[in-house]
């Protein structure tokens, strides 16, 4: 899969933490649409585009320039049960990687994990789009996920399945297909 070049930590999706072939900042959104349309032969899922959902982003962190993005400290709620906090932990580093990125993220609680465990993709189960040390979140500082998040991986027996096609994924080459707008509204709206 291709990928472009990043400055500043992965997982923090400011304007301009990606920048292009042309020195063009880029939004996730079009970061992700930008390496999957690289990687994936003409025509491919052409066809009913616009009749798929789009993924949900969950996950994401402010930064400068992002600042719409919740702060994961303003998430921490009371810790889940260790088995249910097991099976979101698993279930969130089994996805599938819709994108890699040059640049790991790190933990916004400067808890010294090291960067290279918070990751450099973004991962997915066909719904859902999260960064991959969101896991890390979760289990050690009890970070609160959307129960629709949670539902999804219920009813998905805690198995991310079939997580990538190409069929599926085709579809954000509109550069609209990974929104935000939930999770900014669900951060917000939460009293963790």
């Amino acid at each position: 899969m291709g990928a472009a070049s990043s400055q500043g930590p992965r997982g923090s999706l400011p304007p301009t933490s990606r920048l292009g072939r042309r020195g063009r900042s880029w939004t996730t959104t079009t970061f992700v649409s930008s390496c999957l349309r690289d990687s994936m032969p003409d025509g491919v899922g052409a066809q009913n585009q616009s009749a798929m959902p789009g993924l949900t982003a969950v996950g994401y962190w402010s930064s400068p320039g992002q600042t719409e993005l919740p702060d994961p400290r303003a998430l921490v709620g009371e810790p889940y049960a260790p088995e249910l906090r097991d099976r979101i932990s698993g279930y969130l580093a089994s996805g599938g990687i819709l994108a890699a990125c040059f640049g790991f993220s790190y933990c916004r609680f400067e808890c010294g994990v090291s960067n290279s465990e918070m990751g450099v993709a973004d991962l997915t189960d066909g719904i859902w789009v999260w960064p991959e040390g969101l896991h890390h979140y979760v289990r050690h500082h009890h970070v609160r996920l959307p129960g629709e998040f949670i539902q999804t991986m219920r009813e998905s027996a805690w198995r991310v399945r079939d997580p990538v096609t190409l069929s599926r994924l085709s579809r954000l080459e509109d550069g609209s297909a990974v929104a935000h707008d939930f999770w900014i509204r669900w951060a917000r709206d939460s009293k963790a």
